[in-house]
């Protein structure tokens, strides 16, 4: 997540690819809600100068799993695919998105 003024960049995300002769690996994680001080002790994807934060930190209200499933299922097929995976708009807490 980009760093806004006087605030550090911070890791919200990580998605790993990993190829070991013809297996191929991935892995996704969307830090939603997790108890940030289990990443002081880890440098999370390498990254030394980059802080870890969360969907509820980064909006000051508690997100979970649950609330951004689908949202984040429409996201991952859109990129895969180049098209949406139905016609019907996601809603995320009673907002909607097209």
């Amino acid at each position: 997540m980009p760093g806004r003024a006087g605030q550090p960049a911070a890791e919200i995300a990580a998605i790993g690819v990993r190829m070991t002769g013809s297996v191929t690996q991935h892995g996704f994680a969307l830090d939603c809600d997790p108890d940030l001080a289990a990443f002081d002790s880890i440098v999370q994807c390498g990254l030394q100068d980059a802080a870890v934060t969360s969907l509820s930190v980064a909006t000051g209200r508690r997100i979970g799993p649950d609330d951004v499933r689908e949202l984040v299922a429409h996201a991952v097929v859109y990129a895969s695919t180049g098209t949406a995976p139905t016609r019907r708009k996601a809603s995320c807490r009673g907002r909607r998105y097209a």
